[in-house]
């Protein structure tokens, strides 16, 4: 995929339409987006656009059923724990992290259990391309999520650095280009856009 900066970032737009969806309410109820939380739901919904925008992309053969299942579990130990930004994640939240996903496993109902069970493994050992474009698609997200003048506020109000926002993404999309490209675009244009904080 051989695209200008200007041609990412119309594509951007495009996808950010989609996250249009993650602001529609059912039951006749809203909520003020200037204090927009994402929920886990939410982003899981993001990352399934993402799956389809950048699937035919990827140049190898990669299942994507399998890709949308290590989706669906891969951070299921939230229910327990909630959400941590990345970025202030301990080594003592990871722990707690593993502890979580287990009682969340044990909570399952039997016949669903031994299948997350397994796709949780395998999200976490990394070692398969499914595993490993599933964990890049969750780095790039974020990047998606906040790329709108509600999301520069969130990230001025969390006093979040291009440094913060940007680490630990390179190592897991380093091996798909096209991410690493789209991830370079938005991450210098919402620096140049003046998104974080110094």
């Amino acid at each position: 995929m051989d695209l200008t900066n200007e041609q990412i970032l119309a594509q951007v737009q495009r996808i950010k339409y989609l996250y249009k969806m993650k602001g529609v309410f059912r039951y006749g109820t809203e909520r003020d987006p200037w204090k927009r939380a994402e929920s886990n739901a939410e982003h899981l919904y993001g990352m399934t656009v993402l799956v389809n925008y950048f699937f035919p992309l990827i140049d190898e053969s990669i299942d994507r059923q399998k890709v949308l299942d290590l989706l669906f579990v891969h951070d299921l130990d939230e229910i327990e724990s909630g959400d941590i930004i990345s970025y202030k994640k301990t080594d003592a939240d990871r722990a707690r992290g593993k502890k979580d996903m287990e009682i969340t496993l044990n909570k399952l109902p039997q016949d669903m259990a031994l299948d997350v069970r397994a796709l949780v493994a395998e999200y976490e050992a990394q070692e398969s391309r499914e595993a490993q474009f599933t964990k890049a698609i969750d780095k790039i997200e974020p990047l998606f999520e906040v790329f709108d003048k509600y999301g520069k506020e969130i990230m001025l109000r969390n006093k979040t650095t291009f440094e913060q926002a940007m680490r630990g993404k390179k190592d897991y999309i380093a091996g798909f280009p096209v991410l690493e490209r789209f991830a370079d675009v938005i991450g210098n244009e919402m620096k140049r856009q003046g998104y974080f904080y110094e």
